[in-house]
């Protein structure tokens, strides 16, 4: 069996997400976590997730690499999504180290933005193709240290 691929890194990105009208993620540090070259999710600082709005289901999800995933259903006035988040309290072996992070199922909320654009489908990978989005923050480009 292959070795399992990570990768865990800051997207550099102002990325945020939203619920029933609310937003329920908004940070300027979040992680990209790439498992394959199909399965990327945003994972959030704790700091810069609405947890007001989530409850534990008391569940848990088994990950023979990551370890147990903690659930959560999210919850914004009269609407709710089961299971809709989850952490990460331990990560097993040499993992990167994911706790203290949130991270959200893509289908269940209603909009997600990178900077100010609405992202579609899933997050982008940098590994497979770089696009230009729309942003309201100053950018620098640096070509060898210039």
């Amino acid at each position: 069996m292959a070795a399992q691929r990570w990768i865990f890194e800051p997207t550099g990105r102002h990325v945020h997400v939203e619920f029933n009208g609310e937003t329920i993620a908004d940070s300027k540090r979040v992680m990209l976590m790439i498992e394959s070259s199909y399965e990327l999710h945003y994972y959030f600082p704790a700091e810069d997730v609405r947890t007001d709005l989530l409850t534990a289901t008391g569940d848990t999800q088994h990950s023979g690499y990551r370890g147990d995933a903690h659930l959560y259903t999210l919850t914004v006035g009269d609407r709710s999504a089961e299971n809709a988040a989850w952490t990460y309290p331990e990560t097993l072996g040499e993992r990167p180290d994911l706790s203290g992070y949130f991270a959200f199922t893509w289908k269940a909320m209603d909009q997600w933005m990178e900077e100010d654009e609405v992202v579609l489908g899933h997050p982008r990978n940098p590994y497979h193709r770089i696009d230009t989005i729309k942003s309201s923050r100053h950018v620098q480009v640096v070509i060898d240290g210039v």
